[in-house]
């Protein structure tokens, strides 16, 4: 609600501050494409025009029209009145710049090329690229409050496909509020592609809009010519309050970059219904090297119920979480699965991968399709995590299969993890993936909880969606499966192998309680886990399968209906086996 208000308002003040402009503006007419100093036809002579009188309209009449070339002799002047900038007065415009303002010839130290001090204005319809200035030189650069730039190419030419011209960046939000880049009307998209250091940088300020751009993908919306290492786009410098999406029609694809979207040092900003490694028809992958990486960040919010992102087709992790990252929140995207939710397009490591505390990952996501795990928390750092109300590793229907490696992987010390809670709306589905459900890998992995989940079966607890080894695997210490509360018990059926498997040394007291193993969500029909119930084996000890209540009773039935058996001919209810395995109690 906060978000929308804001928009309401910044729309009014922005068709306020339009209407003001254009009932007062004084006109520059730019009809030589030349940049001869004194010459009163050009550009430069437009800048300090407007520099001079608030308001102004530079507008453009080179002819013989069509696409015109202006070559900088030197940097512009800053812009230090509001002023619009509108490109799309060049005759012979359709919807795409024929406007370029160039500054490859001013060497690797020469500065902006369009950088708007003073604030209220807009730049629309033009090309803009080749300025440098050491490593941070921007193609347009603001640094103050309600600009718009829209329907702009920022770092290639007018044809929107030539690469090789990039500016350091493509746009830098130094200063200022409540600044535009792009628009949820149809034009108002900026592509920024092939800048050498990043396509947009907020660099500290608050409260600006990303929304509607192609950033890293030419014009076709299918081709990759991606920004440089620090992101498609980076919030560094306690950047606060950013949106970047916010609905369909405000959409940015973001794609073909090292990273997507790279938020640093920055807190509160939102991400929601972008496409992020895909193509605009979020049906076909364009690689990021990663989709989203969170570095000493906090509560921000990535996705929502009803506006979550695509994040797929990444080369590594969809959304990555490092160590000092806390608080973040994560609800209905689609991770490894195309726009549809109906068939993979894998980030080729872990969907979400988590190494810091306190962060959510749900309710809402499909975490299908990735090639390692769909959500794995990893390292001592991340602890308290929540992992709530997803699909993972099947389609949209909760059906099918997409599968994932894993389904959920904690490992590395992560501990005081909870997968799942008492509700339907906090239950996980699990089910569908090319190895276990969920997997508990090693010491450190404690005091974590699996409880309500479906694992092994679709939504409705009723049909197998087999995971394709074990449902939970467990070789740590102290966790919880099931719960002796009202909704704790998990589903844990249909799946290829086992219901759990508890193994090593390393996994003592573990407690399975409350949970169905092997039937359907009724707990009167068999739905089998093919190769047994529980097994506890390879030297585990001191766990505890039930309790002496009968809340803590787990119904272990029916496992074995479709039997791969064992090498004794039978398929077991619980099996405790291996020298060693000792000190295991069933009550």
């Amino acid at each position: 609600m906060r978000l929308k208000r804001i928009l309401l308002n910044l729309t009014f003040i922005i068709i306020c501050c339009t209407a003001l402009l254009l009932a007062q503006a004084p006109t520059y007419v730019v009809t030589s494409a030349s940049d001869t100093p004194g010459d009163s036809t050009t550009l430069r002579s437009a800048v300090i025009y407007a520099n001079s009188h608030p308001n102004t309209i530079i507008q453009f009449n080179i002819q013989p029209g069509g696409v015109q070339k202006i070559q900088l002799g030197s940097i512009l002047p800053v812009f230090t009145n509001s002023v619009i900038i509108d490109g799309t007065t060049q005759p012979g415009y359709t919807g795409t710049p024929l406007i370029e303002i160039v500054g490859d010839s001013l060497g690797l130290s020469a500065g902006n090329g369009i950088e708007l001090d003073g604030g209220n204005s807009v730049v629309k319809g033009l090309a803009v690229y080749g300025f440098h200035y050491n490593g941070i030189g921007a193609g347009i650069a603001i640094n103050s409050t309600v600009n718009q730039v829209k329907g702009c190419y920022l770092g290639t030419n007018a044809t929107g496909t030539q690469a090789g011209l990039g500016n350091d960046r493509g746009i830098v939000i130094g200063g200022g509020q409540f600044n535009y880049i792009g628009g949820t009307i149809p034009g108002d998209g900026n592509i920024i592609v092939g800048n050498l250091q990043a396509g947009i940088v907020v660099d500290g300020p608050n409260d600006n809009f990303i929304q509607g751009n192609y950033i890293g993908v030419e014009p076709d919306g299918t081709t990759a010519m991606g920004n440089g290492g620090q992101g498609g786009i980076w919030l560094t410098s306690n950047s606060r309050n950013t949106s970047i999406g916010g609905s369909s029609a405000g959409r940015n694809i973001i794609s073909g970059n090292p990273i997507g979207i790279n938020i640093a040092y920055s807190s509160n900003n939102t991400i929601e219904d972008n496409y992020i490694g895909t193509d605009a028809g979020g049906s076909a992958a364009i690689p990021n090297y990663t989709g989203i990486v969170l570095s000493s960040a906090d509560s921000n919010v990535i996705g929502s119920v009803s506006h979550g992102n695509v994040i797929s087709g990444n080369s590594t992790n969809g959304v990555q979480i490092t160590s000092s990252s806390t608080n973040n929140s994560f609800a209905g995207n689609y991770v490894g699965t195309n726009a549809a939710g109906t068939s993979a397009l894998p980030n080729h490591n872990q969907g979400i991968y988590i190494e810091g505390p306190s962060n959510t990952v749900g309710p809402g996501n499909l975490v299908s399709g990735n090639d390692g795990g769909g959500v794995q928390i990893q390292t001592f750092s991340a602890t308290d995590n929540t992992v709530i109300g997803n699909y993972i590793g099947t389609d949209i229907s909760g059906t099918s299969s997409i599968p994932n490696g894993d389904g959920v992987i904690l490992r590395g010390g992560a501990g005081y993890t909870v997968i799942g809670g008492t509700t339907a709306a906090d239950r996980n589905i699990i089910s569908g993936n090319a190895r276990y459900g969920v997997f508990f890998d090693g010491l450190g992995v404690t005091d974590s909880k699996i409880i309500g989940n479906y694992i092994g079966t679709d939504k409705t607890g009723t049909a197998a969606v087999p995971n394709a080894w074990d449902g939970v695997y467990i070789s740590s210490h102290g966790n919880f499966v099931g719960g002796d509360s009202a909704g704790e018990g998990n589903l844990i059926s249909g799946n290829a192998k086992k219901g759990i498997t508890i193994t090593s040394s390393e996994a003592i007291f573990n407690h399975v309680m409350g949970n169905l193993i092997g039937t359907d969500a009724s707990g009167t029909a068999a739905l089998g886990n093919n190769q047994g119930g529980i097994a506890l084996t390879d030297s585990t000890w001191n766990n505890v399968i039930g309790g002496s209540t009968p809340a803590e009773r787990n119904i272990i039935s029916g496992n074995g209906e479709n039997p791969r058996i064992d090498t004794t001919g039978q398929v077991h209810g619980i099996v405790i086996d291996g020298a060693g395995t000792h000190g295991n109690v069933v009550k």
